[in-house]
């Protein structure tokens, strides 16, 4: 439906369905006659957020479902692994080399497909040569590797979603808020669970990369542990970092240097 609507030149804006569901308060009955009435009365309340999608989304909805295929298949060679392990110890004489044999297959079966799969990703990176410039620029940043940086301009389309670091922070779920109202509710500051999880992973897994390897931010890691932050949230406030240093790089055009200030 979003290529038909794209290739007929029709502006098109893909809302998120809880952004909807939440805009109209309590309601009752449900139909697809209702429900493309809230929807239409949604698109015309809130005109002034619409996000319209270009051409270039559908390559970005391929990109991410090959990333999560590749994700699907790196968890099941882990499983097999570990009952590669678990067969040597568990199991009877008599099957351990028949299961053996087969788990071992399938592990070089799904290792096989990963390669495909990894060269596909990686072809329709290349495709655009904005893109391609893009993920190799965030590869120098500290903590950022080849599969976090797909992940980046898969779900940000392009690192073109986001007019902020900010924003972008805020999306893979770095930012701290504040919960307080009057005097009676003091909650802890704490990051919305409104995130994008994969994203979030992905950016945990790079500050425990970067705050193991000597640099600007491991030094900025034990600043933080320093002041009295607990170490999950000192990882945060690095990945946070990681993103702010992320959209520097790309707004100078030059590969990041651990010298760059970003306020």
């Amino acid at each position: 439906m979003i290529k038909t609507l794209l290739d007929m030149g029709q502006p098109t804006w893909l809302a998120h369905p809880n952004d909807i569901r939440l805009s109209i308060g309590m309601q009752r009955g449900k139909s697809d006659k209702v429900d493309a009435r809230r929807i239409a009365e949604y698109a015309h309340r809130y005109s002034d957020k619409a996000r319209l999608i270009t051409p270039a989304y559908p390559g970005f909805a391929e990109l991410r479902s090959l990333l999560a295929l590749r994700q699907r298949m790196i968890t099941q060679r882990s499983g097999h692994r570990v009952q590669l392990k678990d067969n040597a110890l568990y199991q009877g004489k008599s099957i351990k080399t028949l299961v053996k044999d087969e788990l071992e297959r399938q592990v070089k079966s799904l290792e096989r497909s990963l390669k495909k799969l990894e060269a596909a990703i990686a072809a329709l990176i290349a495709a655009d040569e904005v893109v391609q410039r893009k993920k190799a620029l965030a590869q120098t940043v500290s903590g950022i590797g080849p599969v976090l940086a797909s992940e980046l301009v898969a779900h940000t389309e392009g690192f073109t979603r986001f007019t902020t670091p900010r924003q972008m922070v805020c999306y893979v779920g770095c930012a701290p808020f504040e919960r307080t109202s009057g005097s009676s509710v003091r909650g802890r500051t704490a990051t919305s669970p409104c995130a994008n999880k994969r994203l979030k992973s992905l950016l945990r897994l790079a500050a425990l990369a970067a705050v193991r390897t000597p640099g600007d931010l491991r030094d900025y890691y034990k600043r933080k542990i320093e002041q009295g932050k607990r170490p999950v949230v000192a990882l945060n406030n690095v990945a946070g970092k990681i993103i702010h240093h992320l959209w520097a790089v790309l707004a100078s055009g030059k590969p990041y240097q651990s010298h760059l200030q970003v306020s």
